[in-house]
């Protein structure tokens, strides 16, 4: 697009071509391989399962409730479950959110 606008200032993209673009550039995270790694990397040594931080780092939760909105899983499970079946508490999943925009905005 930047190289039509650049032959033909007029040019205007289909709104497929548009939204697509915008939805691309709002998710965008991983420009910066470092922080990109770094996430990952934070995110795995919080515990949690394999898809529940790909899902963190695919849908960008800005907070704990949207985040367990999303990704039931998160939430803290029944006490008589083991500890590795057991969700994140509320204040650990805020903290997990904060260090994961932090490193999606480095």
């Amino acid at each position: 697009m930047r190289q039509r606008r650049e032959e033909k200032p007029t040019f205007q993209p289909q709104p497929l071509v548009q939204k697509t673009l915008e939805y691309v550039q709002k998710f965008n995270c991983g420009t910066n391989p470092e922080a990109v790694q770094a996430m990952r990397n934070y995110i795995e040594s919080i515990g949690l399962r394999p898809y529940e931080w790909g899902l963190i780092a695919n849908l960008m939760p800005e907070d704990s409730d949207e985040a367990t909105k999303l990704i039931p899983s998160l939430v803290d499970n029944p006490e008589d479950l083991p500890e590795e079946q057991r969700g994140l508490a509320g204040d650990e999943l805020d903290r997990l959110l904060a260090e994961v925009q932090n490193l999606r905005h480095a």
